[in-house]
């Protein structure tokens, strides 16, 4: 399908869990507002399925904190300058949440997820797996690269580059989360913090390469193309 259609399909799931966030806190009394990615001021640059934030515009999201009510933002989406809705690809909801941290000078970006933070290892796969309660953004861009699933490289990165502390957390229980930063954790120095592995990878080995000058441009450059990692 045309790129730019897909984008206007695939935006409206997160617009409606919006309203649907929304209205279940209007139902328990809470006032809140759903946004759209466009009514929340987030401006992309325009690549279809794979866009870039370039800035947030805050001032309808103040404007709805200001009126005391919670603004529900749908993540993985933004607006460009020529007003076309752009996803904003792979782990966009951490990248969002991040980048609306950011814009609004929070103190620290809070995440819930189904997990009660960073684990040393997978804790389906390694049942004596430990919870780690602070890691730094190196560590854990180097395993969120690796394989692992609780956050995504762009939000790390993004917060790194911004230090923005992310506080990683359960929406189903009390536990205490893990705090990603940028300061110096002095008691788990020169350890090995955790284990990650992916299982979606392919090896790939082709012989009989003639030994030319751009043959690797012509293997890679379709690859590339196609978003696949290498």
């Amino acid at each position: 399908p045309p790129p730019r259609e897909l984008d206007h399909l695939l935006s409206t799931g997160e617009q409606a869990s919006a309203a649907l966030l929304a209205m279940a806190l209007h139902a328990i009394g809470q006032n809140a507002v759903a946004l759209s990615g466009r009514q929340a001021g987030i401006i992309s640059k325009q690549r279809f399925g794979d866009g870039r934030i370039s800035r947030v515009e805050v001032g309808r999201i103040e404007e709805v904190l200001e009126e005391e009510a919670i603004p529900i933002i749908a993540g993985f989406q933004g607006i460009t300058e020529t007003d076309e809705i752009v996803t904003l690809g792979r782990g966009a909801s951490d990248l969002t949440a991040v980048a609306l941290a950011i814009a609004l000078s929070a103190d620290v970006c809070e995440t819930y997820k189904d997990v009660e933070g960073v684990f040393s290892a997978d804790p389906q796969v390694v049942k004596k797996a430990r919870k780690i309660d602070e890691i730094g953004y190196e560590e854990m861009l180097e395993m969120t690269t690796q394989g692992s699933q609780v956050m995504h490289s762009r939000a790390i990165e993004l917060a790194s580059a911004h230090d923005m502390p992310i506080l990683v957390s359960s929406s189903m229980t009390d536990v205490p989360g893990t705090l990603i930063h940028g300061g110096n954790i002095m008691e788990e120095r020169n350890r090995v913090r955790g284990v990650v592995g992916d299982t979606d990878v392919a090896k790939i080995t082709l012989r009989s390469l003639p030994d030319e000058p751009g043959i690797a441009a012509k293997i890679f450059e379709p690859l590339a193309k196609a978003a696949i990692s290498v």
